[in-house]
């Protein structure tokens, strides 16, 4: 429970300071381990404030073939002068003979941030984010039954109840 405040404090303090804001990433499956188990979270630096990218640098890409596209993290594993080979650390084949063309910097939506070359990892932080998405599409899905209204399972519908609620509990509070 600390470590992940202080990992957060930090992650926030780095972006205000040097105007780059960073982001926390999960991995969901097992192609990443042992470096990073399914759950784990980290750090992801924005490419400008990772520098030149090479083999050993864990990257985010937006895949355009690989599990249909999305979102992907695997480490660098090679330059093939058109862009980037990767491959997941558990994977016996790299991600580009599996149909992903070779990885362009334009591709890159972050680095995970290492040190002495491993990624440095939060644990459950995937495991919580999914458990906190799952309760609020439970909930979402319970108010748009118990009122009728579809529009609980819209993102906006959700945030003008917690809006609404929380002006009730101010003005309740300022009476």
């Amino acid at each position: 429970g600390t470590l992940a405040v202080v990992v957060l404090v930090v992650v926030v303090g780095v972006g205000v300071i040097t105007g780059q804001p960073l982001l926390l990433g999960f991995v969901d499956s097992g192609s990443m381990e042992p470096s990073l188990s399914p759950g784990e979270g980290f750090v992801i630096l924005p490419p400008a404030m990772a520098g030149d990218l090479g083999p050993g640098d864990v990257i985010v890409y937006d895949a355009e073939e690989l599990h249909g596209g999305g979102l992907i993290t695997h480490r660098i594993v090679a330059d093939s002068g058109e862009g980037v080979v990767t491959r997941g650390d558990a994977n016996e084949f790299r991600d580009q003979a599996r149909g992903e063309p070779p990885v362009k910097r334009a591709q890159v939506v972050g680095v995970a941030f290492q040190v002495n070359g491993g990624v440095v990892s939060i644990p459950h932080l995937g495991t919580l984010v999914t458990a906190v998405g799952s309760l609020v599409r439970t909930l979402q899905t319970g108010l748009a039954q118990a009122t009728g209204l579809s529009l609980f399972l819209q993102p906006q519908g959700l945030a003008s109840l917690l809006f609404g609620a929380a002006l009730l509990w101010y003005g309740y509070g300022a009476w």
